[in-house]
């Protein structure tokens, strides 16, 4: 739910539809964006749906006791599709990896339990989210590994396990694309 949209949403809505685009995910980064992803699929049914889940950047800042149980009540909403953007960013580190890993956990657990897609943001954490999510296997949901910047090879074991990466504006960086380019372009990420 990017700030950036607000005065124009209609229209950004209404430019994706003549283009094709026929059902669109908002994710809540952080709580109140969480909190605005309800609203806007509510108000926008059968277009729009949400994904809520705390960023890795942000759960220094939004995670407390109460987290959650807030994501949770959001969770149960019929318009809330994923759970995310949750996971592990250690290429900034702007939370503590700790807190990192255990709020990811939690979200993880969220998604298992209410049979929720995991959208992931993986930065610099391959390792560390395939250990958070071993715990889970074989109750996972669908996973969605986002803000794919890896190697080859984390591409093959992640698709391997079944999981998909999706391909973000990285597919045109020059350096941080040059491996998600190679894995399209030689079948590694199949097109499904």
């Amino acid at each position: 739910a990017n700030r950036k949209f607000n005065q124009g949403l209609d229209y950004v809505i209404g430019r994706a539809l003549s283009a094709g685009v026929q059902k669109m995910v908002v994710t809540g980064l952080r709580l109140d964006g969480c909190k605005n992803s309800i609203v806007m699929s509510k108000i926008r049914p059968n277009i729009l749906y949400a994904a809520v889940g705390i960023h890795p950047h942000y759960v220094k800042d939004d995670w407390n006791d109460k987290t959650l149980e807030q994501l949770e009540e959001m969770v149960k909403q019929p318009e809330c599709v994923a759970i995310g953007e949750c996971g592990l960013d250690f290429n900034r580190d702007y939370s503590p990896q700790e807190l990192q890993k255990g709020t990811f956990k939690q979200q993880v657990q969220l998604a298992v339990t209410y049979n929720k897609a995991l959208l992931v943001h993986e930065r610099d954490s391959h390792d560390g989210i395939l250990e958070v999510l071993k715990e889970f296997e074989g109750s996972l949901p669908p996973v969605i590994v986002h803000c794919f910047t890896g190697s080859t090879e984390e591409i093959k074991t992640y698709v391997e396990k079944g999981f998909y990466v999706s391909i973000t504006g990285y597919v045109c960086k020059e350096k941080h694309g040059a491996d998600i380019r190679a894995a399209i372009t030689d079948g590694t990420l199949p097109s499904e």
